[in-house]
C-alpha cells in the first residue's frame, strides 16, 4: 500500500450526504491502513478492525466523529497473533472482538485496555469466529468461518452475562 493511496472512513447522513470525513489524525498522519469492519457506540465513537498488508500487525483503532484518536488495542502481546475479524458493540457500549487466530473474544473497555477475554474453542467448542451480531433479545451471535474452502459455515448463538448488556 503506497502513501497517497486514500484510506477513509466516510460517515453519510440520512440524506446520504457526506457527513464525515475519518482519513487523518490531528497531526495529518493516516488514521487507517485496511478497513476490515465498522461498528459505533451511543457515545458516536467509530471502531475499525484495521489490518496492514502484512497481516501480522493487526488492531482496532478508535476515534471519535471529529477525528480524535481514541485508543489502539492490539491484544494481550503473550496471547499469540492478534486477529480480529468480527466486532460489536452491546447496548451499554461493552466492545467484544472476535480473535479468529486464536478462536477467542476479547472485551477492551474504552481506553482499549483488557477487560476480559474467553477461549470460545477451549471452553465452549468454536472455532473461526468471523463474525459478531448481539440480537434484539442480548444474544451475542457469533459467525464462523468453517476453516476450509467450502460455501458454509456455522452461527453459534451464546448468552452473554447480564452484566455485559
Amino acid at each position: 500500500m503506497q502513501d497517497f493511496t486514500v484510506r477513509q472512513v466516510i460517515i453519510l447522513g440520512s440524506d446520504y450526504q457526506r457527513k464525515v470525513i475519518l482519513e487523518l489524525d490531528i497531526k495529518g498522519n493516516k488514521l487507517f491502513s485496511h478497513v476490515v469492519r465498522i461498528r459505533t457506540d451511543s457515545r458516536n465513537i467509530v471502531y475499525v478492525i484495521d489490518r496492514t498488508v502484512s497481516q501480522h500487525n493487526e488492531k482496532i483503532v478508535a476515534v471519535d466523529r471529529s477525528g480524535r484518536f481514541k485508543f489502539t488495542y492490539d491484544g494481550p502481546k503473550d496471547y499469540g497473533i492478534f486477529n480480529p475479524q468480527g466486532i460489536t458493540i452491546t447496548p451499554i457500549d461493552i466492545i467484544v472482538v472476535a480473535d479468529i487466530s486464536n478462536d477467542s473474544l476479547h472485551v477492551p473497555n474504552s481506553k482499549g485496555e483488557l477487560l476480559g477475554l474467553q477461549s470460545i474453542y477451549k471452553d465452549i467448542g468454536i472455532e473461526y469466529p468471523t463474525y459478531l451480531c448481539i440480537d434484539s433479545e442480548g444474544f451475542l451471535l457469533i459467525g464462523c468461518d468453517n476453516g476450509r474452502n467450502e460455501a458454509y459455515g456455522k452461527i453459534h448463538v451464546v448468552k452473554m452475562k447480564d452484566s455485559l448488556m
